[in-house]
């Protein structure tokens, strides 16, 4: 580092020298390029062929050829995109394809070869929009189709002469109205019309259209009251001597047709309610004439005057006494009267108007216990000692005439009852003794201090046993006694009063089953191991001294049947024995489990066949087996359980002349030809008979019975249709036929109309012949 620094400026002089130098020989280098190189290199001028930049004015060679930086300069040097072109090079897009200048995109290729819109087209792949409609190509917009078509209303032949795609008598239009109506093909409202078609609103009424709402007609014909020859000029649809109205009677008033409530009047036709009455238009109701009227009580001369349709003395009134009152024709009720004609009620008594009731008498007159000099001046029409009473007891007793029940008395002349007993007014019954005296039970010296009129041992009491035990005087049922005298019953028992039956008993002592210590705790009347029971064998059950059928028990002294079997108390009686142990067919493990005595293998059976089978011990007569020992019958054959017997065999397998494929699937025991036989002629012959049509010797070898020419048939003209020729058919001999005759090589009947059938046009022979049945 101290060397670098101690040869630091001679090191900066020798830079200097070295840098100088380069750049004086950089420049003569330079010039000298320019001299000799000027005509080779940057002489080629703009959107010439090149193969270096050196070699263009433009300093730049792109595509092999000579242009500036810019677009215009490449947009003068090659061909723009969709050019007609023979080389890639002379494209800006660097691509020739299909004879034109296209970028190596999808875009370029459908720009540069599909048709633009409007163009014609006869499929969507060759427009650049993507849809061809109506042969011309178009985006399906709105904007697309107006450039491409006819406009709204233009002149056309088919829909896709139109940009709205609709052609409708020869214009293009859009299927709303308002398209229809601008282009001529409908009619606006209130337009002229023939028929409905012509009109937007589809209908055409009085000449013009319009939808027949009372808005539309109201734009298109006469108003309400509005002059008119029919009804087809109005909008109310209704013309009536010339002007235009509505079905309603506000209507005809309004337009002058008819008049309204209580206008004046000559005839009932003038009027809007089709009455006259009184010179007023009214249709006589209450509310009509109370308009059109005086009212009621209302000054008059005669009953057309009033709304009441009655005028009487000047006034218009109800005929009704309410109506009169209130006009003051007659005078109401307490007024004061000389005669019942001034009177509403038509009765005058006491000189006050009274219709005579009680209701009307209490109004106008002094009520019960008032003051009076006479009955006239009571409501109740009867003054007595100067107090209105009505004539009965409680009248006399309310106003203090007499005296009341229980009150003192020295005599009966004192009480409304009539009668005194025991210094008290009393009518003597029951009920009145109860209100005035001593009641049942109450203290008492004498008779006369009780309600009851009986008195003992200073108590109120009933001659009867219940009276004297409900106040004390004897004791009632159960109640502790030392002797009979005390009790109501005569009787003690026990140390209780008791009438001695079961059911005075059973109140009195402990009941069936209740504790004891001695026979007389108990209604029973009998005391046993400490309880109380009656001498039964059901109460000593029910109280447990002795167990029921089917309880656990070790002996029979424990049982009320007295026998102890299987540890369960029964009487041994197969009804007893079903209740207390497993049934028929239920498990056990020894006979003392089960009601039948027996268990054999786990389950309780009778000594029986049928229930070894019942419980599944053994099988049944036909059920499926291997072997005798799981069969009831102890044989097993042909896999069933069979005895080996006819009667058995037939009953488990297939019967004589039944299917089969094997011996073990037979009765018989025998198969032959797929059919069980015996090993008889019989059995074989009656399993193997020919059906019919089938080729026989004898009858006995047919099912039908019968051996015919050969064949198996029963006779019958159809059995014989079915195995022989035809009637007409050729034959030889009559076995050949089923007409069983042969008659000049054919079969016939015999029979002029069977000859006619099968000869016809022939000439007939002689030679026939004739098979008989046997």
């Amino acid at each position: 580092m101290s060397g670098l620094r101690h040869y630091h400026p001679i090191f900066a002089l020798l830079v200097v020298a070295i840098i100088a130098a380069t750049a004086a020989a950089t420049d003569s280098i330079d010039a000298a390029e320019r001299t000799y190189y000027y005509r080779r290199y940057y002489s080629r001028p703009e959107c010439s062929k090149c193969r270096s930049s050196y070699q263009c004015v433009t300093r730049k060679c792109w595509g092999n050829r000579c242009v500036y930086k810019t677009t215009e300069s490449m947009a003068k040097c090659f061909l723009p995109e969709c050019a007609t072109c023979s080389s890639s090079s002379d494209c800006i897009t660097r691509k020739c394809w299909g004879g034109k200048c296209v970028f190596d995109t999808r875009a370029s290729r459908k720009k540069c070869f599909l048709k633009p819109e409007c163009a014609s087209c006869e499929r969507s792949s060759q427009c650049a929009q993507g849809k061809c409609w109506g042969r011309k190509c178009t985006d399906g917009s709105i904007e697309s189709l107006k450039k491409c078509f006819a406009p709204e209303c233009a002149t056309c032949t088919s829909d896709f002469d139109c940009s709205t795609k609709l052609c409708k008598s020869g214009k293009c239009i859009f299927d709303t109205t308002e398209s229809k109506l601008k282009c001529g093909l409908l009619k606006a409202e209130c337009a002229s019309c023939t028929s409905g078609k012509q009109c937007t609103q589809g209908k055409c009424w009085g000449g013009k259209c319009t939808d027949g709402t009372d808005a539309s007609l109201a734009k298109c014909f006469e108003p309400e009251c509005g002059k008119c020859k029919s009804e087809f000029d109005c909008s109310t649809k209704i013309c009536k001597s010339g002007v235009c109205v509505f079905d309603t009677t506000e209507s005809l008033i309004k337009c002058g047709l008819v008049k309204a409530e209580c206008a004046a009047c000559k005839s009932g036709k003038e009027c809007a309610q089709g009455k006259c009455w009184g010179g007023k238009c009214t249709d006589g109701t209450f509310e009509s004439l109370a308009k059109c009227f005086e009212p009621e009580c209302g000054i008059c001369k005669s009953d057309f005057d009033c709304s009441t349709k009655l005028c009487k003395s000047g006034k218009c009134i109800f005929d009704t006494t309410e109506s009169k009152i209130k006009c003051g024709l007659l005078k109401a009720e307490c007024a004061a009267c000389k005669s019942g004609t001034e009177c509403a009620q038509g009765k005058c008594w006491g000189g006050k108007c009274t219709d005579g009731t009680d209701a009307s008498l209490a109004k106008c007159f002094e009520p019960e216990c008032g003051n009076c000099k006479s009955e006239f001046d009571c409501s109740t029409k009867f003054c007595k000692s100067g107090k209105c009473v009505f004539k009965t007891n409680e009248s006399e007793i309310k106003c203090g005439l007499v005296k009341a029940e229980c009150a003192a008395c020295k005599s009966g002349k004192e009480c409304a009852q009539g009668k005194c007993w025991g210094g008290k007014c009393t009518d003597g019954s029951d009920a009145s003794l109860k209100r005035c005296f001593e009641p049942e039970c109450g203290s008492c010296k004498s008779g006369f201090d009780c309600s009851t009129k009986f008195c003992k041992s200073g108590k109120c009491v009933f001659k009867t046993t219940e009276s004297e035990i409900k106040c004390g005087l004897v004791k009632g049922e159960c109640a502790a006694c030392k002797s009979g005298k005390e009790c109501a019953q005569g009787k003690c028992w026990g140390g209780k009063c008791t009438d001695g039956t079961f059911e005075s008993l059973a109140k009195c002592f402990e009941p069936e089953c209740g504790m004891c210590k001695s026979d007389f705790d108990c209604s029973t009347k009998l005391c046993k191991s400490g309880k109380c029971i009656f001498d039964t064998t059901e109460s000593k059950i029910k109280c447990g001294l002795l167990k029921a059928e089917c309880a656990a028990c070790k002996s029979g002294t424990e049982c009320a049947q007295g026998k102890c079997w299987g540890g369960k108390c029964t009487d041994g009686t197969d009804a007893s024995l079903a209740k207390c142990f497993e049934p028929e067919c239920g498990k056990c493990k020894s006979g003392f489990d089960c009601s039948t005595k027996i268990c054999k293998s786990g389950v309780c059976v009778f000594d029986t066949t049928e229930s070894l089978i019942k419980c599944g011990l053994v099988k049944a007569e036909c059920a499926a087996c291997k072997s005798g020992k799981e069969c009831a019958q102890g044989k097993c054959w042909g896999g069933k359980c069979t005895d080996g017997s006819d009667a058995s065999l037939r009953k488990c397998f297939t019967p004589e002349c039944g299917k089969c494929k094997s011996e073990f699937e037979c009765s018989t025991k025998r198969c032959e030809s797929g059919k069980c036989v015996y090993d008889t002629s019989e059995s074989r012959a009656k399993c193997f008979k020919k059906k019919e049509c089938d080729s026989c010797k004898k009858n006995e070898e047919c099912a039908q019975g019968k051996c015919w020419g050969g064949k198996c048939t029963d006779g019958s003209d159809a059995s014989l249709k079915r195995c022989f020729a035809p009637e007409c058919a050729s034959c030889k001999t009559g076995f050949e036929c089923s007409t069983k005759v042969c008659w000049e090589g054919k079969c016939v009947y015999k029979t002029s109309a069977s000859m006619a059938k099968c000869f016809s046009g022939a000439s007939r022979g002689s030679r026939g012949e004739e098979e008989d049945d046997d």
